[in-house]
């Protein structure tokens, strides 16, 4: 019973591994997202998700004195490289697509703000 069990396993695994390659392979499938809307997508990233105030922090060796108030930033602050491509992919994906409805089948980041813009 245990042997069979295993095999059942490694069978689904693989079925699922093949189902995940023939989508891969099919022509809906967008894994370097869309090039003609990629400009406009970089600005709007841009605008929501960089500021003025951080980039003085970054200036400023992530420290600044305001009003005997200092304010620190973490030098890692940001997205990792993976979440920043996560974000503008689904921006290409609705701007390439607009009259379609996308779906995101589960949250990009462990970001109420984000996810909510996502949304929109």
């Amino acid at each position: 019973l245990h042997q069979s069990t295993e095999v059942e396993q490694d069978e689904k695994a693989a079925s699922k591994k093949e189902n995940r390659l023939r989508m891969m392979k099919s022509d809906q499938f967008h894994r370097k997202g869309f090039k003609e809307v990629r400009d406009q997508v970089e600005g709007r990233m841009v605008e929501e998700y960089e500021s003025s105030l951080v980039k003085d922090l970054r200036t400023s060796n992530y420290v600044m004195d305001k009003d005997g108030v200092k304010v620190y930033l973490a030098k890692d602050f940001g997205f990792c490289w993976g979440v920043e491509r996560s974000i503008a992919l689904a921006y290409e994906a609705v701007d390439h697509f607009p009259d379609r409805k996308i779906h995101i089948t589960n949250e990009l980041i462990h970001n109420p703000e984000v996810n909510d813009k996502l949304d929109e």
